[in-house]
């Protein structure tokens, strides 16, 4: 945290993705309540006042690539 005195988390409960906060001196607790999706990424803002996070739904292709004669 901006404050040096907590570690911000990500993790995923059943395919879910929310952030926990830890205090240096505390117990564990959740920081978000997301019911979907997944957390990519997060970074707190340049002031430390908001935490910015980017989510979504894992999407996936696949591609067959051939050598054509």
């Amino acid at each position: 945290s901006p404050d040096g005195q907590s570690l911000i988390i990500s993790g995923e409960e059943g395919g879910v993705g929310n952030l926990w906060i830890q205090p240096l001196k505390g117990a564990l607790r959740k920081l978000t309540n997301f019911t979907s999706q997944k957390i990519w990424c997060f970074d707190w803002s340049k002031d430390g006042t908001q935490l910015l996070f980017s989510r979504g739904t894992p999407t996936r292709d696949i591609v067959l690539l051939s050598e054509s004669e």
